[in-house]
């Protein structure tokens, strides 16, 4: 597993509330990578959940549909709304399709947000 993955995932993702070491096993069956963890946006797990591994993400919409996006894809992040209100994330991919990463727990300027941005910011070095 990609120790810097870990470290960041310990210092950052860990201390959100939504975010679970405890994978459901029909996600980890999804996963090829060393995984790190889920956060889970709604019950049920698989909507609207993003699977963080040491490589990358699987960003859920429902257990039948997801995206996997390569940490390495990623060439730039960029929040998109008011500081106080926002709830996601706006990936450009070096190929040039943009996609959108909605986390939607926490408050004000507390929102989780803001802490999976500060993750995605590190392990992309940017």
């Amino acid at each position: 597993m990609n120790n810097r993955a870990k470290q960041l995932s310990y210092r950052i993702l860990e201390k959100l509330s939504r975010f679970h070491l405890e994978i459901p096993s029909e996600m980890r069956g999804v996963a090829q990578d060393g995984i790190l963890g889920v956060y889970l946006n709604s019950e049920p797990y698989f909507n609207d959940s993003v699977l963080f591994t040491d490589v990358g993400m699987y960003l859920f919409q429902s257990e039948e549909k997801w995206e996997y996006l390569q940490y390495e894809e990623i060439s730039n992040l960029e929040v998109v709304e008011q500081k106080e209100i926002t709830e996601s994330i706006a990936i450009l991919k070096k190929n040039g399709v943009q996609v959108y990463l909605r986390i939607l727990g926490g408050n004000g300027k507390l929102r989780d947000v803001w802490e999976v941005y500060r993750f995605l910011l590190r392990i992309t070095n940017q």
